[in-house]
């Protein structure tokens, strides 16, 4: 019986052993190394960068800048937002990173410790942090003619501040002369008038920006609420209107002895005549629209809106 014997040129066996190392392979593996390491050193860059900008003091809060303030201690506040930003998240993180710092939670405490109505906050890059308050209306000033009272929104007294001075009345005189009976001449002095004085520039410096209320009923000054908190309310929201929307600032208010009349007297001497009866904010858009079109504010004495639709202007 023959054999059969399988033989290989050497030309298949060379080109067997060329199949079996591949060049390209090679290659191709060397360049997924060399994109493991670029990517590697990447991530490394990028997180040395995020790692710069959370923790370098550069990027920090270092300056913080209020403003609107006019009744509240601004240091307090200071301090009180240094003290929110001044602290390590989840041990590790600064809170004072210009990246990290969470203004809404700023508020949110601010607003529970501090009468604030409203907060905005601005970050500039890299240091500082811009606040704009808006003051909330808790105190008032009360002038009964004999002391200067502070009282709070429910028309309680909360702490008297001082006596009405002397120099705080416009005294009219009247001097008469008489003869004894001994024929010597007698001079007497006699007050004719006496008007209460506001010195609401003064008041303000001394006693605080609040709102100033002067009460000509003779209130007894020993009650414990001396203005009807509905009343105290509603004097606040004309302040807060004619100030912030008609850019009108208020000297001071006073309580006339009719019940719920009041005159809104302006820091340009004129004043607003009206009743506490009335809506606040429907009167005010009243007197808005009479501004803008026929009241030459402020070259006027007054404005009367106590009777309703018919309002008058000297």
């Amino acid at each position: 019986m023959g054999k059969n014997v399988t033989t290989h040129s050497c030309r298949d066996i060379a080109h067997t052993k060329h199949q079996r190392v591949n060049p390209y392979k090679r290659g191709e593996k060397n360049s997924g190394i060399k994109r493991k390491i670029l990517l590697l050193l990447l991530g490394t860059a990028v997180l040395g960068v995020i790692f710069l900008l959370i923790y370098h003091p550069f990027f920090h809060i270092q300056k913080i800048h209020i403003s609107g303030i006019e009744r509240i201690n601004s240091k307090a506040i200071h301090n009180a937002v240094s003290g929110i930003v001044d602290y390590r998240r989840f041990f590790i993180l600064p809170g004072k990173s210009y990246f990290g710092v969470n203004t809404k939670e700023i508020e949110n405490i601010v607003q529970e410790k501090f009468p604030v109505t409203s907060m905005h906050i601005k970050k500039t890059f890299p240091q500082t942090l811009l606040i704009e308050i808006k003051e909330k209306i808790s105190t008032l000033i009360y002038d009964n003619e004999e002391t200067f009272s502070y009282i709070g929104l429910d028309g309680k007294i909360l702490e008297t501040i001082r006596n009405v001075g002397e120099d705080e009345w416009d005294v009219v005189l009247e001097y008469t002369t008489s003869t004894n009976e001994l024929g010597e001449e007698i001079k007497e002095e006699r007050v004719v008038k006496k008007n209460h004085i506001i010195p609401f520039e003064q008041i303000a410096s001394e006693m605080g920006n609040h709102p100033i209320v002067y009460d000509k009923r003779k209130r007894d000054s020993l009650k414990n609420e001396v203005v009807h908190p509905e009343s105290v309310a509603k004097m606040v929201k004309w302040y807060n209107l004619l100030k912030e929307q008609a850019k009108i600032p208020l000297a001071y208010i006073t309580l006339e002895k009719e019940p719920k009349h009041v005159q809104l007297h302006t820091t340009h001497g004129w004043f607003i005549y009206t009743r506490l009866t009335y809506d606040v904010e429907k009167q005010f858009a009243i007197l808005q629209q009479l501004i803008k079109e026929e009241v030459p504010v402020p070259n006027i004495m007054y404005i009367d809106m106590r009777y309703g639709d018919k309002i008058y202007w000297k």
